[in-house]
């Protein structure tokens, strides 16, 4: 627990305006200049509690999203 605390204090200079949200992707008002880190459920692994996660849906609005001037990165095997 103390490492955690230390780490974080020490990176918290560097996350200043930084918004964590963990809410579903396309549930979210992203404002424009944002970076959007994305960690979906990955394709064939077990592990989530999100059985039914759309991944053609995801990849479509990703790449809808990175067509309108977002700045998307994503969390994937492939």
């Amino acid at each position: 627990m103390n490492e955690s605390y230390r780490n974080a204090q020490k990176q918290s200079p560097h996350l200043q305006g930084v918004k964590f949200i963990c809410e579903s992707y396309d549930n979210i008002p992203y404002e424009k200049n944002s970076i959007i880190y994305l960690d979906p459920p990955y394709l064939d692994t077990a592990g989530y509690s999100t059985p039914d996660f759309d991944h053609s849906k995801f990849w479509d609005w990703v790449r809808n999203m990175s067509e309108n001037g977002y700045n998307i990165y994503v969390s994937e095997y492939n």
